[in-house]
């Protein structure tokens, strides 16, 4: 082989030699291509900020102050959020109630005292007979004194008052009531309680023999003298026990203190 073959032998070979590298580089630009459209997309999503961008901005903020913030718009309220919903109650006025004024009424021979408080109240013996009657109704922290005999007294829906009466023929009634003395000190047949409590009733020895029929009633106690002139008071029974004895009820106060002094009583359940 002469010289000349083997020269045309290389070239041969670094043609196909530079072929190749062509097509290597070439495949080597598409691949960067690639990879820099790629950095490109993510510079797009983050937005990142350069470093003299930061700058510039912290500078602009430094350089305005306060005043920054008078481009600011008001942020608009959630459209989406619910209501809170307030419940408002509606408070009525309620008007007090006025005091009531006093009254006395006369209808022939009977007087009503209505509405009367702190009161301190006398009926001479002069101005009444023995045909009157007197109707007391919402006293309060009164005092009547009836100096004189009358037919009845009446005391309904009364709070903290003193009755004191000379004589009465008919009788004198406490009816749903608290807090009632009643003074007798001449003769009154009948003391008649109902529906009423912390009652007191002082009979004089004139008065001895009353009768005090209560009902529904409580806390009564009643004042007396004794034959040797000492004072006595004693409960009137409010609780009572029935029985049938022989065919017929009989009903008798309970004895508290013989409730006390009773020995307790055991019952066994194997018994």
């Amino acid at each position: 082989m002469c010289i000349r073959d083997r020269y045309m032998g290389i070239l041969i070979k670094m043609d196909s030699a530079i072929s190749k590298l062509e097509a290597i580089t070439a495949r080597l630009e598409t691949v960067l291509k690639g990879i820099e459209g790629h950095k490109k997309e993510e510079e797009k999503d983050t937005k990142a900020i350069k470093p003299s961008d930061k700058s510039a901005l912290f500078a602009e903020i430094s350089h305005k102050g306060t005043d920054i913030t008078k481009d600011l718009k008001a942020a608009e309220k959630d459209k989406d959020k619910k209501p809170e919903v307030v419940h408002k109650v509606e408070v009525k006025k309620v008007d007090a109630k006025p005091a009531k004024a006093p009254v006395i009424n006369k209808s022939g021979p009977n007087t009503f005292y209505e509405n009367h408080c702190d009161a301190n109240i006398v009926i001479k013996a002069d101005e009444i007979d023995m045909s009157s009657g007197f109707f007391l109704r919402e006293v309060k922290n009164s005092t009547f004194d009836f100096q004189g005999k009358v037919k009845n007294i009446f005391i309904e829906k009364c709070t903290n008052v003193k009755v004191i009466s000379k004589a009465v023929i008919s009788m004198i009634e406490v009816v749903n009531s608290n807090r009632v003395t009643v003074t007798c000190n001449d003769r009154v047949p009948i003391v008649q309680i109902d529906g009423s409590s912390e009652l007191n009733i002082y009979l004089a020895p004139e008065s001895i023999a009353t009768k005090i029929i209560s009902c529904k009633s409580s806390e009564m106690v009643v004042h007396f003298l004794q034959e040797n002139k000492e004072e006595a008071s004693e409960c009137i029974p409010s609780q009572f026990e029935t029985v049938v004895v022989k065919g017929k009820i009989v009903t008798k106060p309970v004895d508290l203190e013989q409730i006390l002094k009773a020995p307790p009583q055991t019952h066994s359940i194997l018994s």
